[in-house]
């Protein structure tokens, strides 16, 4: 599944850790939990879960959800340009 030394971090198969980091982003985005909850040590969890998968930085889940939005958010527009019909949206904060 994966190999590893006695002094290094496992190196993982390239479909496996997408599929690890997928979960990560999935969990914190579609989970609702804060960024702090997701650098938290008992979202470490995870590690031991995952054969030593140690999961990404608070700085790197921001970054993936912000290139995400980058590429999410045109084609929102674009679908909802599209529809025959009107549609209200609102945000209460």
């Amino acid at each position: 599944m994966f190999q590893s030394t006695l002094s290094t971090k496992p190196v993982f198969p390239e479909p496996i850790l997408r599929k690890y980091k997928n979960a990560v982003m999935d969990y914190v985005v579609k989970g609702g939990i804060t960024l702090h909850a997701a650098g938290d040590v008992r979202f470490k969890l995870i590690v031991s879960l995952t054969n030593e998968y140690e999961p990404s930085s608070i700085r790197t889940i921001l970054r993936q959800i912000v290139e995400l939005y980058r590429i999410l958010e045109p084609l929102l527009t674009t679908f909802l340009c599209s529809l025959d019909v009107a549609i209200s949206l609102t945000l209460d904060g």
